[in-house]
């Protein structure tokens, strides 16, 4: 790191935040194959995800990720944990140094998955300097020894931004009942109207920040996504349409287990039948197992009965099954395939 880098990032830090935006590689899971982007168009109508936690506040730290990452395990175990511990560990694991100015999403994330993290009573949040909190040194074995009990058990995947940031990520919330992380370059001037729309003012310091989806909402006829913040100040606030296109990708974590996660990652997007030779054939999509129900659709997706993979059963039965596939699925990806050039009329 340059020291131009390193002043910057240590004037930023005073104006919190915390995000820092990286791309999604080839080993994660995208909602084109796993989510909700091909389950239909995104709803229009109001909804809220179940278990929407209490707003916490990560006052003048860069902790953002890490408060968000809390938020989504606080859901699966009901207890309070500690964010200065995921992003402790998480700096331990993907960046070998806690000076550094805030973490990307998937690392937090995946810090979850290997490293859990602790109940706030073992690293508590706010007790000590940001530093501090960020040293992986100062976190006692007692309570690196609490975070085992408490990984998360459950996959994540990234959410795509094809055909819209906007509808993809109702997609995902409304298809799999879970929040959105995300993020965007956030000016300190930003304020919210007094029907929680945010008012982009983009005046004063910028710094990347994380929050996460709860809320499709209309205000006065217009659809907005409302999001859980980490700032008490600021608890929530609605994007509409327009204002999405300014977010950086998002993560799910879907209510699936990772070791089922890794199986439907490994057959995603593929034509698949049982090694018992038993039918129907599947493609692997929304997550799900979605059965041909008949050679002319399987014929009309352009393969035939020879096209396919052989499963072990118990892989293929540990898939969540879904709809069966219709003409107006493979209507639809062949719009998206010709809208995206990969095809040609």
């Amino acid at each position: 790191m340059t020291i131009k880098q390193t002043l910057i990032q240590q004037a930023t830090r005073q104006f919190a935040g915390g995000l820092v935006d990286t791309k999604p590689d080839g080993t994660e899971y995208s909602l084109e194959q796993f989510g909700g982007r091909r389950i239909g168009k995104a709803p229009t109508k109001e909804f809220e995800i179940p278990n929407i936690p209490k707003v916490r506040d990560q006052k003048n730290s860069d902790f953002c990720v890490s408060f968000q990452d809390a938020y989504t395990v606080e859901q699966d175990y009901g207890k309070l944990f500690s964010p200065a511990f995921n992003f402790a560990a998480t700096k331990k694991r993907y960046y070998k140094n806690y000076f550094g100015f805030g973490l990307a999403i998937k690392h937090g994330l995946s810090s979850l998955q290997k490293d859990g993290i602790c109940q706030d009573s073992y690293f508590p949040f706010g007790k000590s300097s940001r530093n501090r909190m960020a040293n992986w040194k100062n976190i006692s074995q007692e309570a690196w020894d609490n975070a085992k009990k408490y990984k998360m058990n459950r996959g994540y995947f990234f959410v795509d931004i094809y055909p819209n940031k906007f509808d993809n990520f109702l997609a995902g919330m409304y298809h799999w009942q879970e929040m959105v992380i995300t993020g965007m370059k956030w000016y300190s001037g930003y304020k919210v109207d007094d029907k929680g729309r945010l008012i982009m003012n983009k005046t004063g310091p910028v710094f990347g920040h994380a929050f996460g989806s709860i809320r499709s909402i209309i205000v006065e006829g217009e659809q907005r996504i409302e999001f859980i913040n980490s700032y008490l100040n600021l608890p929530t606030f609605s994007l509409n349409r327009q204002q999405c296109n300014s977010l950086y990708y998002g993560y799910i974590v879907p209510p699936i287990e990772r070791p089922i996660v890794e199986i439907i990652k490994k057959y995603a997007g593929k034509i698949v039948r049982a090694k018992s030779n038993k039918p129907p054939m599947y493609i692997i999509i929304d997550g799900k197992k979605r059965h041909f129900t008949s050679e002319n659709m399987l014929n009309l997706y352009g393969r035939s009965l020879k096209q396919y993979i052989e499963v072990p059963d118990d892989e293929l039965n540990s898939i969540p099954s879904g709809d069966p596939i219709t003409r107006e699925d493979l209507e639809i990806w062949a719009r998206e395939l010709i809208e995206r050039k990969q095809i040609k009329l």
